[in-house]
């Protein structure tokens, strides 16, 4: 369940407006229900035009907004049909040319439309909003030696955020996760923005030690991070 408006939580907010980097769910949920101070609202919206991975992860929480807000409307409407049929007993019942085919026609159709939306609003609220990627920030010390093993958590969408501030510039680099073994697990020709490569992987990792390695665009090493999934 959400918890707008409390003041630690908009303390958390505040925390996280970092938009060199990805920002938290929190900002996200925040700016979606119209609660983000006018000032990070245009920070978040500068960072959305330039990093397609935030704006994809904003359209995922707002279609899923919008598909609550449906099935909650889909559902009054119905129920209201319903509860108009069942005003009719007996001689009140209005004089339609076939009453009995059309009400029963209708309640039937009513009763099912209620059932369909009941249901697809019980999956959505047991299954609870889609879960938004968590930002792994892999930074290396100068010269390219990695800064330790990154934690991040297994199920879950990853952002894998790499900083190529001391690198030389260019349009794009190839990023590349491998398992413990050197299996290749996932990789992408990905473009530079505000001095980082960010990699989604919408399905996240399974629990164990991977390596991620950023290559060149002619297919030269220049970064190799630890990465433990648990």
């Amino acid at each position: 369940m959400y918890g707008f408006g409390t003041s630690e939580r908009r303390a958390s907010v505040e925390n996280n407006l970092c938009f060199d980097r990805h920002p938290s769910e929190e900002v996200f949920e925040e700016y979606c229900f119209d609660r983000l101070p006018e000032a990070e609202t245009a920070a978040l919206e500068e960072h959305l035009l330039a990093c397609p991975v935030c704006a994809a992860t904003l359209q995922t929480l707002d279609e899923f907004i919008v598909l609550m807000k449906a099935a909650t409307a889909e559902y009054k409407q119905s129920a209201k049909a319903s509860s108009r049929l069942l005003q009719f007993p007996g001689k009140a019942r209005p004089n339609w040319k076939r009453p009995g085919l059309f009400s029963l026609k209708t309640s039937g159709a009513c009763a099912a439309g209620v059932v369909l939306v009941c249901s697809m609003a019980v999956l959505l609220l047991r299954s609870g909003p889609p879960r938004l990627a968590a930002a792994v920030p892999l930074s290396a010390f100068r010269g390219g030696v990695a800064s330790g093993m990154t934690d991040a958590p297994a199920g879950r969408p990853l952002n894998l955020n790499v900083d190529v501030t001391d690198l030389p510039t260019a349009d794009r680099f190839r990023l590349e996760v491998v398992g413990a073994r050197g299996q290749g697990v996932w990789s992408g020709d990905l473009p530079q923005a505000r001095n980082q490569v960010s990699g989604y992987l919408p399905k996240g990792l399974p629990a164990g030690a991977y390596w991620v390695r950023l290559y060149s665009s002619s297919g030269d090493l220049l970064r190799e991070f630890g990465l433990g999934i648990r």
